[in-house]
């Protein structure tokens, strides 16, 4: 193998090596960029869980609400009932 042939040989490697430390330095670059963008779903996961439990809280009232005046309506309904036999009405039905 002569001087030249070992010459290009250095320069062909040193051409790879200079190729895959490319490579590696936008690999880099993305894994910068990579905590931007687990913030960003991190955002959006609390907006979502916000979310969650803001449509529980509503859902949690809404029953709440029906559930108040069904009971409240079975306590009128008895204490008609109530009045209705101490004055000595018919039942209502």
């Amino acid at each position: 193998m002569s001087l030249l042939d070992v010459l290009n040989e250095i320069h062909r490697t040193l051409g790879q090596i200079r190729h895959e430390l490319g490579k590696i330095q936008g690999e880099l670059v993305e894994i910068r960029g990579l905590s931007h963008r687990v913030s960003m779903l991190e955002q959006c996961q609390s907006w979502l869980k916000g979310g969650w439990a803001m449509l529980a809280a509503a859902c949690g009232y809404l029953f709440h609400g029906i559930y108040a005046i069904d009971v409240r309506s079975e306590e009128r309904f008895e204490r008609n009932q109530a009045c209705h036999l101490a004055v000595g009405w018919p039942h209502g039905t």
